[in-house]
């Protein structure tokens, strides 16, 4: 009577040790925002990535937070090499080709650094820019001149305000150390890029 009382026990276990009795029905962990979908609201800069980040075998460490923060700037630094390309070619005046010219060498260079951090996180950055981002390019590449200075410079300064935003609530409050490290040494040059927009604007009026 022992063996048979025992026998059942037995089995169970060796069922729970070949399964691994998981009880948490859906099998998903805290790792699980590896995929990162980005829904993030409207601005001049296009941070609406409009795609989506997925790992399937080496799952994020970032926080959901610290993800919409890299899909967000990401997609914000490409749009703004873009806007700044077309502004090297579509001004009229000397200062905003300049500015372009800024735009793209420092988004460039911040845009890399933030993959790397990305990359080591697990996390693809999507190498096109969002439905919105594409939206604001083809409007400026129909303007020329004057008409397109006075539009530029104003999507310059409304989009900077909304990125620098983005930047320092991750300076403050982001989990990552590594993405507040990059986050905090980019803010100056953020505050840089917001200020020379707002003075070409007074210019401009």
């Amino acid at each position: 009577m022992k063996k048979l009382a025992f026998f059942p026990g037995f089995l169970f276990t060796v069922l729970c040790i070949n399964t691994g009795c998981n009880n948490s029905g859906s099998g998903t962990s805290s790792t699980d925002s590896a995929t990162v979908k980005s829904d993030t609201g409207a601005s001049s800069a296009g941070t609406d990535t409009g795609s989506s980040a997925r790992v399937e075998k080496n799952p994020s460490t970032l926080s959901k937070d610290d993800s919409t923060f890299v899909m967000k700037a990401a997609n914000a630094g490409m749009t703004e090499v873009e806007l700044g390309k077309i502004a090297q070619q579509n001004a009229a005046s000397d200062k905003v080709k300049e500015f372009g010219q800024m735009m793209v060498k420092d988004h460039s260079a911040a845009g890399d650094q933030l993959k790397k951090i990305a990359q080591s996180r697990s996390i693809n950055v999507p190498d096109s820019l969002s439905s919105e981002s594409k939206k604001h390019i083809a409007d400026m590449q129909k303007k020329k001149g004057k008409d397109f200075d006075k539009a530029y410079i104003k999507m310059m300064v409304e989009g900077h305000e909304k990125v620098l935003k983005q930047f320092e609530d991750e300076q403050a409050k982001g989990a990552d150390a590594e993405l507040k490290a990059f986050a905090a040494q980019t803010v100056p040059t953020i505050k840089g890029h917001l200020d020379s927009a707002k003075s070409i604007k007074e210019s401009l009026k």
